[in-house]
């Protein structure tokens, strides 16, 4: 087995995880397990985000939250088509929506803006970039399984 971590770059783009999905069809002989960051900026942003709620600016970081939404479909659409496509933006609408309750909690419910609320809201970056990049592996026909370590 093989343990093979991708960065932000690495799944910045739709081009960037087909490379990505090369590099890991090339090692499956080692039983690659694959781990990956948020896609390039997420995380930078989703912690903006929730400094903008802790403010009480819900318009700005609702705005920015709406392009990072975007920005997320249009890589998914890259990178997968299909029944693939649909169960990830089946599960990237739900994750935006509970990001959005709990950027409004923040806002304009006073929600405290803590240590582990800061990672749960980091976390929102990895967990969908990593099902976006096995759907990606499965539709270039590597075998793959989400796993969400949770």
């Amino acid at each position: 087995m093989i343990v093979m971590k991708f960065g932000g770059s690495s799944v910045e783009s739709g081009e960037a995880i087909a490379r990505l999905t090369g590099i890991v069809n090339s090692h499956l002989e080692q039983q690659p397990v694959v781990v990956v960051s948020a896609l390039g900026k997420t995380t930078n942003r989703l912690l903006e985000f929730a400094e903008q709620a802790r403010l009480g600016d819900h318009y700005l970081g609702s705005r920015r939250l709406d392009e990072l939404h975007d920005y997320h479909f249009e890589v998914a659409g890259q990178v997968a088509d299909g029944e693939p496509l649909r169960q990830i933006e089946t599960s990237l609408q739900r994750s935006f929506r509970d990001l959005r309750v709990i950027l409004s909690e923040v806002a304009d419910e006073g929600r405290e803006v803590t240590p582990a609320l800061l990672d749960e809201i980091a976390s929102f970056g990895e967990r969908m970039s990593s099902e976006i990049v096995a759907a990606a592996l499965e539709v270039r026909g590597v075998p793959s399984v989400h796993l969400d370590a949770r």
